[in-house]
């Protein structure tokens, strides 16, 4: 009997032994990381349920407010009939007739000068707990033709110029308001279609017998949730956009010169030479109206981020967030001689599990700034005190406490400064290793192989 005590005995020593052998110790501890991935998971679908909701929000009010706007303007349309004389034999009078054929097409004339000015109002529409980023813009075009250089056509032929037809290409339904347009100092009427195929639009009916070298000025404003694009159609195209938000994205073929960019305010202008736009002066065919589509100047407002982009970003630091709470729990055992139960490593785990869930639920109505700081510090406190309870060391549950505060104050960083988060976060992971080896620097000394 006491053979059988002192064996089991021996064995719950042996056992205890085992489980405090540093090596198996961190074997259990990466075990628990992995397993701790399954609440963090879990974190992560709850969130991209919310990322899901907003897209559909987002996408509901875009169609209701107005997508993008590609504004193509102005053109003259012109038809030219071409006049052919043949001979065609008359078999009743059996003899030969003379004939005239005329084939009409359709010239596309562009400005000489073309200049725009626009300005983007940016305005969040809230749905619900959801803000989606729109914008209203007023935009100015004028500029002025000038005759077009006809030599290129041969043969017999007739410009009908009183049949002219000038032509917007915009996406109408966006419109709001009236559109005010003069076209040599008169006030054109306009109909729906830009009678111009593959472009959308509106148009009016003008006579140019007098001839084509008029000005120019169109005004009118419009919605929208996405970029705004502009074609380069004169010779000389001088664009400007500005805008009191700070985060512009400059999309298409062309890029703009020096803009200037602040925090609430950016203003961005274009000088496109007329050899850069790929396609003449004057239109004769489908594929050269495809090509106006492909060059354009493109701007849209970039908002930052949204809680839920930032909240999705968060939750992808989470197992890095595990790791690094538990070698710092690992390194306070090496220095205070204590072991910590590998319950109590999971029960801290599933607390910074939660600090994710806490942020993003926080984040619908305090903001993503504020309710970060407040689930930092709600885990935090948790954490230290639970440390403070398991240890019996202030000292420990002080430091752990200033540690972890400075840990979310550098993810913070790493989620606002996006562009340095893989800098910010190898900084982090080479401190940490530094102090791991630093720690474990004697592992294979005569005291520890006792």
């Amino acid at each position: 009997m006491a053979k059988s005590a002192q064996s089991t005995s021996i064995k719950e020593k042996a056992t205890e032994g085992l489980m405090n052998n540093i090596g198996v110790r961190l074997i259990i501890i990466c075990i628990l990381i992995l397993f701790l991935g399954i609440p963090l998971s879990m974190v992560k679908s709850v969130t991209m349920s919310r990322v899901y909701l907003f897209d559909i929000t987002k996408n509901e009010i875009s169609s209701d407010w107005g997508g993008s706007q590609t504004i193509i303007a102005p053109l003259i349309t012109v038809p030219i009939q071409f006049i052919t004389e043949g001979r065609a034999y008359n078999s009743e009078k059996k003899i030969y007739e003379k004939i005239t054929n005329v084939r009409e097409e359709l010239y596309i004339f562009l400005p000489e000068n073309l200049n725009i000015k626009a300005e983007i109002f940016p305005e969040m529409r809230h749905r619900g707990i959801f803000n989606v980023l729109v914008h209203s813009t007023e935009v100015n075009i004028s500029g002025n033709f000038e005759k077009p250089d006809l030599s290129f056509l041969k043969g017999n032929y007739k410009v009908l110029w009183n049949n002219a037809v000038i032509s917007v290409g915009v996406n109408s339904s966006l419109i709001r308001g009236d559109i005010g347009i003069k076209f040599d100092n008169k006030n054109l009427a306009f109909t729906p279609g830009s009678k111009i195929d593959g472009i959308n639009g509106i148009s009016s009916n003008i006579d140019l017998s007098t001839g084509i070298d008029k000005t120019f000025d169109m005004s009118f404003s419009f919605s929208g949730s996405s970029d705004v694009s502009f074609a380069p159609l004169g010779k000389k195209n001088l664009f400007e956009v500005t805008s009191q938000w700070g985060h512009p994205i400059f999309r298409g073929a062309f890029r703009p010169d020096n803009p200037t960019i602040t925090d609430d305010y950016f203003k961005a202008g274009w000088n496109i030479p007329y050899i850069a736009r790929d396609y003449p002066q004057i239109i004769r065919n489908q594929s050269e109206i495809n090509n106006i589509k492909y060059k354009m100047a493109s701007v849209d407002l970039y908002n930052t981020m949204p809680i839920y982009k930032k909240a999705q970003r968060l939750a992808d630091y989470g197992m890095m967030f595990i790791t690094l709470t538990f070698i710092m729990m690992f390194l306070f055992e090496r220095k205070l001689k204590q072991n910590l139960h590998y319950i109590q490593y999971a029960i801290v785990g599933l607390a910074i599990s939660l600090f994710f869930l806490t942020t993003t639920s926080l984040s619908e109505y305090l903001g993503f700034g504020l309710a970060y700081a407040i689930a930092s510090l709600i885990v935090i406190v948790m954490i230290s005190l639970y440390t403070y309870a398991a240890l019996k060391n202030k000292k420990a549950a002080v430091t752990s406490s200033l540690l972890m505060a400075l840990l979310y104050g550098i993810l913070y960083l790493m989620l606002s400064e996006a562009d340095y988060a893989l800098l910010i976060g190898t900084f982090i992971l080479l401190i940490t290793m530094s102090a791991i080896m630093w720690e474990t620097r004697h592992l294979n000394s005569a005291t520890d192989k006792k």
